[in-house]
């Protein structure tokens, strides 16, 4: 038998991570998410008082046992429920650990169709691609959401980063050959890995194009690279994975003045093609300005700042002053402070109010 070995705060915190998705899944299918969830966290209580001299050869194998016991526990002590044979059966017919795939994937797209009265199973292939596609906007939000967070005074909520690539980790673990799962981890971890550099000591957030690349997380870009390689070898194109080689094109780039800007605004141009949208010609229209000039992005910006769909977008109206600013026009500053009026992030008011004002410093 494997020697145990010591258990410690990073041991218990590892296979929280590894295995909480995995039992919660495999019971819930069984007894309902609440009972899964106060089955699993029994469990983990066990663990940490059992484990304190070593931990277990399989820790997911003893983890999933007793989850199983205490549910077993819970229903029975529950007069009006009868006990699931199944789940009595479950603690001699399986192997310790063996949980399906599919019951992780089951959980994550019932959790993030709410109201939808999803059950928990894995739907037919073709009703899953629907539901995946939502899948991945829930999780891509959460990112967005800790990658520049929508109030408060701290840029980036790293908790919340993390939590939605630990999320598409383990999609693209379960679905390794959806292409479009694997464009989103890649968009993720090439995000995250300026993480940083996009924040200074003193709060203030720093733009691309003066943030440290030698500080930027050289494993999570080659992670989100090679994800990003196997997943465009399949020749299955979709919107996450054009973002995904725009991002990876600015990982490449030594500096800001030597990215490609030309080959990112083609790739937005496709983008466009593929989802087209007004935020996405706002960053189309950043693209060309840089590859060929302010001029030429107004021209891309001007339908949408028309449009007046907008007029609340902070990034619409940043994108519009640094274009005006590169040009040199004296309409910048204000463009600079209708970008910082519709901001919510203190960090990131701060440095849009500073750009409109560049003689005031970076303020309080």
């Amino acid at each position: 038998m494997a020697r145990a070995t010591r258990l410690t705060g990073a041991g218990l915190e590892r296979a929280f991570r590894e295995e909480w998705s995995a039992i919660v899944a495999s019971l819930a299918r069984r007894i309902g998410l609440q009972a899964a969830e106060d089955a699993a966290a029994e469990a983990f209580a066990a663990a940490a008082r059992a484990w304190t001299e070593g931990m277990p050869p399989n820790p997911g194998g003893w983890l999933m046992l007793t989850a199983r016991r205490k549910a077993v526990d819970q229903l029975r002590r529950d007069r009006t429920v009868s006990v699931d044979p199944e789940l009595l059966g479950a603690e001699t017919s399986e192997q310790p650990g063996s949980v399906a795939g599919d019951d992780r994937l089951a959980m994550i797209v019932a959790c993030c169709h709410p109201k939808a009265g999803i059950r928990f199973e894995v739907p037919g292939t073709e009703a899953l691609a629907g539901r995946l596609a939502g899948v991945r906007t829930v999780v891509y939000l959460v990112f967005n959401e800790g990658y520049a967070a929508s109030s408060g005074d701290e840029l980036i909520r790293a908790e919340l980063c993390e939590e939605a690539i630990w999320l598409g980790r383990l999609l693209h673990r379960l679905l390794p050959a959806d292409t479009e799962t694997a464009g989103l981890l890649t968009l993720m971890l090439l995000h995250h890995s300026r993480a940083a550099t996009r924040q200074d000591a003193e709060n203030h957030a720093v733009p691309l194009s003066g943030q440290d690349r030698s500080r930027w997380d050289a494993a999570l870009i080659a992670e989100g690279t090679a994800v990003l390689d196997a997943a465009v070898a399949r020749r299955e194109p979709g919107p996450y994975q054009v973002e995904a080689a725009i991002a990876a094109l600015h990982a490449a780039a030594p500096g800001f003045e030597a990215t490609d800007w030309p080959q990112i605004a083609a790739l937005y141009g496709t983008l466009a093609r593929l989802t087209p949208s007004p935020v996405v010609e706002i960053n189309r229209a950043v693209a060309v300005g840089m590859a060929d000039g302010p001029q030429a992005g107004l021209a891309v910006l001007e339908p949408v700042l028309a449009a007046g769909t907008l007029t609340g977008y902070a990034p619409l109206h940043a994108a519009h002053a640094d274009l005006l600013e590169r040009l040199g026009s004296d309409e910048a500053p204000a463009a600079w402070e209708r970008a910082a009026k519709a901001v919510g992030n203190a960090a990131l008011q701060r440095e849009l109010h500073r750009r409109g004002h560049p003689d005031a410093g970076a303020g309080p």
